[in-house]
């Protein structure tokens, strides 16, 4: 059911998003089953359509820092709970990054319409989260933009672009800086998003609004980038920590 799913969901994606959700409602998924095979998973990493998040620790945050493990799991399950509400498919996944062991959800998207894209932004504020990841659908793999957006505290307003990602050997001895998520039938994926932290944009509606219409701009012509270089604080290489 859960290739199937996959097939549905790469085939048929210009559908609507109630039909995706009519569809994912009749397969009754969890999260905490395998929602992928590695082939699945490796497409959509590479043809996007997906965002990262996470109810866990603000490392940021005073507030955060002193709560109790019990309250963050209390709000990853909360978190979990709203995904179901709004129909979406996801999958649980484990990582390290800066050394702190996180548990975020990587969540398949019907569409790339703006409402779905504050949607996301919405529940990783709604747990007070520094950051979240989205990265709209495109056909082709040399256009898809990795976003890290932030949604609370001091870069609030700005995001880190990136392209490509890296794969790991399940077996191989990563401590630091990677994600694993369980894949079908008996499998661990093991992988990092590549983001330039050379570089700090701007973002606003309508510039939500080209990407995900497929308006493509020439890079170099991008007058609202901030050269962030010497500046940006190099905090993760590779985040994930929406926290």
């Amino acid at each position: 059911m859960f290739i199937l799913f996959l097939f549905f969901l790469i085939i048929n994606s210009t559908q609507s998003f109630t039909e995706g959700i009519q569809y994912f409602e009749k397969l009754s998924l969890s999260s905490t089953e395998p929602t992928y095979t590695s082939k699945a998973f490796s497409y959509i990493l590479n043809h996007g359509g997906y965002a990262i998040l996470s109810a866990g620790r603000n490392s940021y945050d005073p507030y955060d820092f002193d709560l109790e493990d019990s309250a963050i799991n209390c709000r990853r399950e909360q978190l979990q709970n709203d995904l179901l509400e709004h129909g979406y498919l996801f999958s649980t996944i484990r990582g390290v990054y800066d050394g702190i062991e996180e548990t975020s959800f990587f969540v398949s998207l019907f569409n790339n319409t703006i409402e779905q894209i504050y949607e996301i932004m919405n529940l990783g504020m709604k747990y007070n989260q520094e950051s979240v990841i989205y990265v709209g659908q495109e056909r082709h793999q040399s256009l898809v933009e990795q976003q890290l957006i932030y949604i609370n505290g001091a870069l609030n307003g700005s995001y880190i672009s990136g392209n490509g990602f890296k794969i790991f050997l399940p077996s191989s001895s990563m401590i630091d800086n990677y994600s694993e998520v369980n894949v079908c039938p008996v499998n661990k994926f093991v992988f990092t998003l590549i983001f330039d932290f050379n570089y700090l944009y701007k973002y606003d509606r309508q510039r939500f609004l080209q990407i995900n219409t497929s308006i493509r701009r020439n890079k170099s012509s991008e007058i609202e980038a901030v050269r962030q270089a010497n500046v940006m604080p190099q905090r993760q290489q590779f985040f994930f920590s929406v926290s």
